[in-house]
C-alpha cells in the first residue's frame, strides 16, 4: 500500500488526459477472502456492535477496494492528480451484507463526471459480489479542485443528488443558541420518539489508527505537521471513519435493519479537526420510514457559538 501511495504522490496526468477528462472504462477485479484479524481490527475501531459481528460493516467494501482504487487513479488516462482529491460524497447500496468470513469478488470502475463550482467531480464505484451477484455497491464522489473553466455539457454535481436540499443546509437556530452544547453535556439522550442523539468522541491519534487499518495514509490525517502542508491547522479525521462510526451508532441505537436492502447516502461537509467531540442526531421520517442523520460540533469563541456540520446523510429502502 505504501508503494501505491508513493505512486499517487508523484503521478502527474499528461496534458492530453487533463484536457479530455476521459476516464478509463476498464474494470479492476480481484478475489478476496475476508481475513479475521483485519475484520476484527476494522470493526472494533469503528465500534460495530458486537451483535452484528457476523456481518461486515457497510463501509468495509471501500476499505477492501482502496488499493484497487489507487491503482486506477495512478494510471493513464486518469486526468487528475491522485493526491489532493477531496472525498465529498458517498453512496452505498446494500442488497445483502456479506458475512464476516465471506469470499468476495471485488470490482472497481469509474462512473459519471460532473461539473462543480470548485472543479470536477467523478464517481468511483466499488462492488462486492457473492455467488456472481452484487451484494454491496458503493460509490465515492471525488472532487478534483481546479480554477480552469468547466467543460460544456457536463451535468452539475449537487449535494441534493445524495441528500435533500433542506438536510444539506440544516444548521438550526437551536444549535446557534447553544442547545447543542447542552446536549453534548448530557451525552446520549432520547429527544422524542423519532429523534435520537449521541455524542461521538474523536481522539487526537485516531487518524493514525484508522490509517493503519484502512491503508489510507493521506498526510492530512496523521499529524498536525503533515496536515499543515495542505492548509489544516490540525490533523483531520478520515471522512470514511466518521461515516463508519456514525453508522455503527445508528445500527446500535435505532431500528436500522441491516437485513433489509437499503441505500446509505452521505455528504461530507466540514473537516473534523482532531481531537473533537461531535453530536450525532438521528431522525426517523414518519412517512417514508427513512432515517436521516447529521454529525456536527459546536465551538465557542468569545461570546459566539459556532456550529459546523461534518456529515449529513440518510438511510432509505432500496
Amino acid at each position: 500500500m505504501l508503494a501505491q501511495l508513493a505512486k499517487a504522490a508523484i503521478y502527474r496526468p499528461p496534458l492530453i488526459a487533463r484536457s479530455s477528462l476521459i476516464l478509463s472504462q476498464q474494470v479492476t477485479s480481484r478475489k478476496h477472502l475476508i481475513k479475521p484479524a483485519h475484520f476484527n481490527s476494522y470493526h472494533r475501531l469503528v465500534d460495530w456492535p458486537d451483535a452484528l459481528f457476523g456481518y461486515i460493516h457497510p463501509n468495509y467494501v471501500q476499505v477492501l477496494t482502496l488499493p484497487m482504487q489507487l491503482d486506477m487513479m495512478t494510471q493513464f488516462p486518469f486526468p487528475f492528480k491522485a493526491l489532493g482529491l477531496v472525498h465529498i460524497g458517498n453512496k452505498i447500496n446494500v442488497i445483502k451484507l456479506p458475512s464476516s468470513n465471506a469470499s468476495l469478488d471485488l470490482n472497481t470502475y469509474f462512473g459519471n463526471v460532473y461539473a462543480h463550482k470548485r472543479g470536477i467531480v467523478f464517481e468511483l464505484h466499488s462492488e462486492a459480489c457473492e455467488d456472481s451477484a452484487v451484494a454491496v455497491k458503493a460509490t465515492s464522489y471525488y472532487l478534483a479542485r481546479s480554477s480552469q473553466e468547466r467543460p460544456l455539457g457536463l451535468q452539475t454535481f449537487k449535494e441534493s443528488m445524495l441528500v435533500s436540499s433542506k438536510q444539506a443546509h440544516q444548521v438550526s437556530d437551536a444549535k446557534a443558541k447553544g442547545e447543542v452544547e447542552e446536549k453534548q453535556r448530557n451525552s446520549t439522550e432520547q429527544l422524542n420518539e423519532d429523534i435520537i442523539q449521541s455524542t461521538l468522541n474523536f481522539e487526537e491519534f485516531v487518524g493514525r489508527k484508522y490509517a493503519k487499518v484502512s491503508g489510507d495514509y493521506n498526510p492530512i490525517h496523521l499529524w498536525p505537521t503533515t496536515s499543515r502542508l495542505f492548509g489544516f491547522d490540525k490533523a483531520i479525521a478520515h471522512g470514511m471513519y466518521s461515516h463508519a462510526k456514525a453508522l455503527s451508532v445508528i445500527a446500535r441505537m435505532s431500528d436500522y435493519n441491516i437485513e433489509n436492502s437499503h441505500c446509505i447516502s452521505a455528504v461530507f461537509k466540514h473537516a473534523i479537526e482532531l481531537p473533537n467531540t461531535s453530536v450525532l442526531q438521528i431522525n426517523k421520517q414518519p412517512v417514508s420510514g427513512a432515517l436521516q442523520f447529521n454529525l456536527s460540533s459546536t465551538t465557542q469563541s468569545s461570546d459566539t457559538l459556532k456550529t459546523r456540520q461534518h456529515l449529513v446523510g440518510s438511510i432509505s429502502p432500496l
